[in-house]
């Protein structure tokens, strides 16, 4: 899956200041760990959960369905269980 897909109607790469190369657009494993981090960081998560698709997976949607970026989390949290990189 390349980078357009992940993020047409979803997010932009270029919201969360990280670069992706321009000659291939994959996105890596380290990308989207990097990006989850960054839309998660300001949603009430415990720390040491911005990271752990399966647990955010699960858990959310419990005190942050009306978070602005939570669409944007999950979908990036479904592409990464999808890779099997959790």
């Amino acid at each position: 899956m390349n980078i357009e897909s992940v993020v047409t109607g979803r997010f932009s790469s270029s919201e969360y200041n990280h670069s992706v190369d321009p000659g291939t657009k994959e996105i890596t494993k380290k990308e989207a760990f990097k990006m989850l981090r960054e839309l998660t960081s300001k949603m009430k998560v415990p720390s040491h959960n911005f990271e752990k698709a399966q647990w955010l997976s699960k858990n959310l949607a419990t005190r942050n369905s009306d978070h602005p970026n939570f669409e944007k989390a999950m979908n990036l949290v479904n592409l990464i269980l999808e890779k099997g990189w959790n």
